[in-house]
């Protein structure tokens, strides 16, 4: 990304728009994340930043992830394949413009309080397969770290089938705090 001083900083994924500037981090927490059987575990689609002062970079997770293990009852067997993951907030922006304080040690992903996008999405879910009553398709999904209270995440689950897409939201129930580098849990049949 960039170098002043005798330190470098570099951003994962790529993005040619990213800034830096006393050692903040300006970068984009996007609100479309792409699911990619190669790398199941979606670190893809979470910011890591490293520090150094040389040319080795050890990166550091600067989001939270909502983990999201899917089931099936047994008389849907084989009929859906997850579309799309959405993961909202009634009061927490979730994706947008983000700064992170790497000078500062704080590498945690801050999305701007101004941000409207209070949602983030996971498409191209088809990837993982069909769900099946037996088995459990896991996906994850970027979010910032934060305390979300309780009843202020909503999953929402789009399936696909060969007739009519079904569409299916779980609401957490109770508040949870999530730090960078940490994924909080959602485990919920269809």
């Amino acid at each position: 990304l960039g170098s002043t001083l005798s330190e470098n900083y570099a951003v994962y994924p790529y993005n040619a728009a990213n800034t830096i500037e006393n050692g903040v981090i300006s970068t984009t927490l996007p609100a479309e994340q792409t699911y990619d059987p190669a790398v199941p575990t979606g670190i893809n689609n979470a910011i890591m930043v490293s520090k150094a002062s040389g040319t080795e970079f050890v990166f550091k997770n600067s989001c939270a992830l909502v983990k999201v293990n899917l089931k099936i009852a047994e008389d849907f067997v084989g009929l859906h394949s997850v579309k799309s993951i959405r993961v909202s907030s009634k009061k927490h922006p979730l994706s947008g413009a983000a700064t992170i304080n790497v000078a500062g040690g704080d590498y945690t992903a801050k999305v701007a309080a101004e941000s409207k996008d209070y949602a983030v999405r996971l498409v191209n879910c088809e990837g993982a397969g069909m769900l099946q009553a037996e088995s459990v398709l896991t996906f994850f999904v970027a979010i910032p770290a934060g305390t979300y209270e309780a009843n202020d995440l909503t999953v929402s689950v789009l399936t696909s089938t060969t007739s009519v897409p079904f569409s299916q939201a779980f609401t957490l129930k109770n508040s949870h705090t999530v730090n960078h580098s940490q994924y909080l849990e959602v485990t919920a049949t269809i």
